[in-house]
């Protein structure tokens, strides 16, 4: 009986320890690289390196935009704590927990903000770490504690592995004397420093050197949003969910199914990061100017090294650690434009003291808008607009920026928005009809100072009556009433035609965001609903509407020849060659530009724009918008007229007079451009 138990308990034995084994081989064998992968799944972590993004330089080589390298200060924010004998993650902020953090990011409306002040009042009150920093960096201790509750919301949100010790932004662009205190601290004192959850890191900065004086060529960068993050992604479709928005600036709360789609730093699937068109979330992006139009340009490609959560000490709190680089960073490339920095510098400080002149004796601020051209080939020199921004300060100013008073400094009034040209427009009226034929450079029309039709009154400058006038003259002087019967005799469908083939209703092409594409009257390219009073007006310049680089663009081709160039910033020469050329009689040509010439030099309407050394060819603008509104104020002009190397045009919105407002501006900036220095009385 003995042995028969024995034998019975020997089988048992046998039997669980073959169990054992085959479970053993199973996991080791079969199921050995899943849990493998498993196992290294839960300990290590690919981090993103931002790239250094690349530079904007000028034709000369000087920065307009540049990455600087910064002193930035994270937070590791996750620590591991004893409860019961069991060990779990918290944060390292106190009564401020992950519970709490979560329970804020879930809730909604009131109660999220109820709570978040909560959070923030003990973490600026009563957390330890929150008044060093204060003290250390000189930031109030509400800055800091709204950065601690930033950097420990991001960290709540992610649930990959290893997110609580991951290091979150916390404060950005500390002096270098702070970045080396803390380090030294750290180093010093280790686990029991003051500073132990905060890591010193490396970053980059984009700097201005030019600010507001080249803010709209240069543009500024800003974090690409989450709902941008999706549409690149392509995870939403135009009917599908919409990303839900967070009460934090720069920050984004996904929804349960959002989450499920995308993470705030990084997406895996089997081990592999998902890139958004090769961005990453929360990445710095182009918002405007060069910085948006060449964004995949200059920005880079992020690098990766693999963390490792491991122990600092037998009993010590879990970090990550870099293990290994999977991927280099790649520095974003340098941008070269056509801009000259001088010149455009100069232009901006011009255009600043003259309207602060006017603002001062009329009592009103004055927007502005100008540009610098080469002729020949497109390439800008120099653009400006007025307000401005300063690319820096676009984060710290957003509220005062898009406020209603601001007089919306964002937009670039050069190309992005729209303006009656007025007499500006008469040059291109009469190279119409001169190429046309529907007028010769000895065809004569009667001015006497108004024209009656259909019971209204269409008038020459203050009823003036010039008599007897020709083209040339009519240029000079700018007869309103030679370019009515100019334009009645052409037709309106021919100057519509005409319009659009010299660059107008139709965007340039250049190389910025939002350009406007003006408008031309519909009825003067079909005839429906169209009259002669219409087209009296269409021959001056009212009804229609351009941009001052349409302007810029029509110019160019009276002084190059009848080549339709395209604006560009981009320094390469391929964008240098015209997108068409004009079917134009050097005689036509040669009209307009004698005609334009005499406006400055032979005491026509652009009399103030002359000098002695040079010979400018131009033409003022007085353009009506709104009844009972003051005037817009233009001025168009090249130079030299022997040899056309720059276009310039201005525009100063309700500033009144062409000739006596903008022409004296565009002397200056024309004496600038060629380093003229005349005295005031000299010619103009």
């Amino acid at each position: 009986m003995f042995r028969v138990r024995v034998g019975v308990i020997a089988a048992l034995f046998v039997l669980l320890y073959g169990a054992l084994l085959a479970r053993l081989a199973y996991l080791q064998l079969a199921q050995g690289p899943a849990l493998r992968r498993q196992g290294e799944k839960r300990i290590h972590r690919l981090e993103q390196i931002p790239p250094r993004r690349g530079s904007i330089l000028d034709r000369d080589g000087r920065v307009l935009a540049e990455d600087a390298p910064v002193c930035n200060l994270y937070l590791v924010p996750g620590q591991w704590v004893s409860d019961n004998g069991r060990r779990r993650q918290e944060l390292v902020l106190g009564e401020v927990t992950v519970g709490a953090v979560r329970q804020i990011l879930s809730a909604g409306g009131t109660q999220r903000e109820q709570e978040r002040r909560l959070a923030l009042n003990y973490l600026r009150e009563q957390l330890p770490l929150t008044r060093a920093l204060a003290e250390m960096t000189g930031r109030s201790p509400s800055t800091v504690a709204k950065a601690l509750l930033h950097a420990a919301e991001r960290a709540a949100a992610d649930e990959a592995p290893g997110a609580l010790h991951t290091p979150r932004m916390l404060l950005r662009d500390v002096d270098t004397d702070v970045y080396l205190r803390i380090l030294r601290d750290r180093n010093l004192f280790g686990e029991q420093s003051q500073f132990a959850a905060v890591e010193p890191r490396l970053g980059w900065r984009r700097e201005y050197p030019y600010g507001d004086a080249a803010a709209h060529i240069t543009g500024y960068v800003g974090q690409l949003t989450a709902a941008e993050y999706a549409q690149l992604r392509g995870a939403w479709g135009p009917h599908g969910p919409r990303p839900g928005e967070g009460s934090i600036p720069g920050f984004f709360v996904p929804t349960e199914k959002e989450r499920e789609l995308m993470q705030l730093y990084e997406l895996t699937r089997d081990g592999r990061t998902i890139r958004a068109a090769g961005h990453l979330a929360n990445d710095l992006v182009g918002r405007s100017g060069v910085e948006q139009t060449y964004n995949n340009m200059l920005r880079g490609a992020h690098g990766q090294r693999l963390l490792r959560l491991t122990r600092t000490s037998a009993h010590g709190p879990r970090v990550l650690r870099t293990v290994d680089t999977a991927a280099e960073v790649q520095t974003g490339r340098d941008v070269a434009v056509t801009l000259s920095a001088s010149v455009q510098r100069r232009v901006y400080e011009i255009l600043v003291e003259e309207t602060e002149l006017m603002r001062r004796a009329e009592g009103r601020p004055f927007n502005a808008a100008c540009v610098l051209m080469q002729p020949d080939t497109g390439a800008i020199e120099a653009m400006v607009s007025l307000p401005t921004f300063h690319p820096e300060e676009v984060g710290e100013r957003y509220q005062e920026y898009v406020h209603p008073r601001s007089r919306s400094p964002f937009l670039n009034r050069a190309i992005s928005e729209n303006y009656p040209p007025g007499s500006t427009f008469k040059p291109v009226v009469a190279l119409a009809a001169l190429a046309a034929g529907a007028i010769t450079p000895e065809t004569e029309f009667n001015c006497q100072g108004v024209i009656r039709y259909a019971g209204h009154d269409y008038i020459c400058m203050r009823r003036h009556a010039h008599g007897r006038i020709k083209v040339h003259e009519a240029l000079r002087v700018s007869c309103n009433v030679f370019f009515y019967n100019t334009a009645r005799v052409l037709g309106a469908r021919k100057l519509h035609a005409f319009a659009t083939d010299i660059g107008f209703a139709t965007r340039t092409g250049i190389d910025l965001p939002n350009e406007a594409a003006g408008s031309l009257p519909i009825g003067s390219g079909t005839g429906r609903g169209w009259g002669l009073g219409s087209t009296f007006h269409f021959g001056i310049g009212q009804g229609i509407a351009v941009t001052p680089i349409q302007m810029a663009v029509a110019v160019s081709a009276i002084a190059n020849g009848g080549a339709v160039v395209r604006p560009h910033l981009l320094a390469d020469e391929r964008l240098d060659r015209p997108r068409r050329r004009l079917n134009l009689s050097e005689q036509a040509l040669q009209v307009v530009r004698d005609g334009m010439k005499a406006v400055v030099n032979d005491n026509g309407t652009g009399r103030r724009a002359a000098f002695d050394t040079l010979t400018v060819a131009g033409k003022s603008g007085t353009a009506d918008w709104k009844q009972d509104a003051r005037t817009h104020a233009w001025f168009v002009a090249y130079a030299p007229v022997e040899d056309p190397q720059i276009v310039v045009v201005l525009i100063i919105p309700e500033g009144g007079l062409g000739g006596s407002t903008c022409a004296p501006i565009v002397k200056r900036i024309l004496a600038e451009y060629f380093d003229i220095h005349e005295t005031e009385g000299g010619v103009g």
